[in-house]
This record gives structure tokens, sequence and C-alpha cells, in this order.
């Protein structure tokens, strides 16, 4: 369901990608509803259970847009695409210890675009092979922002809320990964939508 190759443009049929979004807002639903008989009617727990539920709103909006709007789920598969290739990148070149730098080996530094849903994604250091995989918090960081990036309308965008998305995580989390996968839909989307702008 995580598996960054199956988002991207080399993974499953778009039926099954949605499918397993969707699985993604369904466990989170059920987070939710156990932290709220945890809350137990305090005050602080019920404010933060209520904003986990907008939360969980604009993630089932972003996966209902994805099913809707041919742009918006070729930006999100193209999105993938690039932080898969990224961290394919990252896996082969500097996992080597060889005493070259990438531009000082001989062998081609970057596989073609095709290439990359065939070949097998590179031994980690330990000789293990370990497709990157979003953690659930970033995936649905990524979803919850797509409504205010595809809908003109959004609730998102309403003056009255000053809403910014903001992830907070210890360093080393995962942030600048989600963070790089919103920016490229958003630059993909605009490009598919706005191609003459």
């Amino acid at each position: 369901i995580l598996n960054i190759k199956n988002l991207s443009s080399f993974g499953n049929e778009k039926k099954q990608v949605i499918n397993n979004l969707q699985k993604v807002a369904d466990a989170y639903l059920v987070w939710i509803n156990n932290e709220s008989r945890k809350a137990n009617g305090n005050e602080f727990g019920v404010e933060n259970i209520q904003k986990c539920q907008v939360i969980h709103k604009r993630i089932e909006k972003g996966i209902q847009l994805l099913s809707q709007d041919y742009n918006a789920y070729r930006a999100f598969q193209l999105a993938n695409t690039a932080i898969y290739i990224q961290m394919f990148q990252s896996e082969w070149h500097f996992n080597k210890k060889d005493g070259y730098e990438v531009f000082e080996r001989s062998e081609s530094p970057q596989h073609s675009f095709d290439d990359y849903a065939s070949k097998q994604f590179p031994p980690n250091k330990e000789g293990k092979i370990q497709e990157p995989t979003w953690r659930p918090f970033q995936l649905a960081f990524i979803l919850q922002c797509i409504p205010s990036f595809v809908e003109e309308s959004s609730d998102d965008k309403d003056a009255d809320i000053n809403l910014v998305d903001l992830l907070y995580f210890t360093t080393g989390g995962g942030k600048t990964e989600a963070y790089l996968a919103v920016s490229a839909f958003l630059i993909f989307w605009r490009r598919f939508t706005y191609p003459k702008q």
C-alpha cells in the first residue's frame, strides 16, 4: 500500500492505487475513533480529535480528487515517480564505496526513464533490497494537501481558516520527502492544468 513505486508511473493500475489509498484513510479513521474513546471527554483531547477528523475529511477529498481528476492523478503518479527515482539513485550511488565520485565512474550515472520500471531496486549497505515506502503520516500529508491545489473553491483556501500545512517530526522522520512530493505534485499538476502559462 505504501510502496512508492506502486504509486508511481511504474506501478499499479489506478483502481488498485485508489483502493489502497482508501485503506490508508480508513486506518486513520479507526485510529481517530480509538483515540476519541481514550479522550473520554477531555477538552484538549476532544479538540485534537476534531482536528484529526478535519484532516481525515481532507485526506478523503484528496483521494476522491485523484479518482476523478486525470491531471491530479497523473501529477500524483509523477510526483511518486520523481521520489522513487531519487531514492533509487541515492541507494545506487551513495552506497558504493569504490573510491570514485559519481561523476568519475565509467558506468552511466543514470538509467533511462523506462529502465526504472524493470530494474531491481539497489541493495543497501547490508546487501538487502528494500524498495522505498512512505510512512503513513507522509502519504496522509500528501493526500490532505491535494484539495487545496486542485480545487479552486477548496475550504482550505477560506480566508477565515488561515491554514498552513506543516509537518512536525523529529530529524530523520521523513519531512523532506513529504514536502518534496507535495512540491513535485504541484509542479506537475500546474504544468498539466495550465500548459501555456
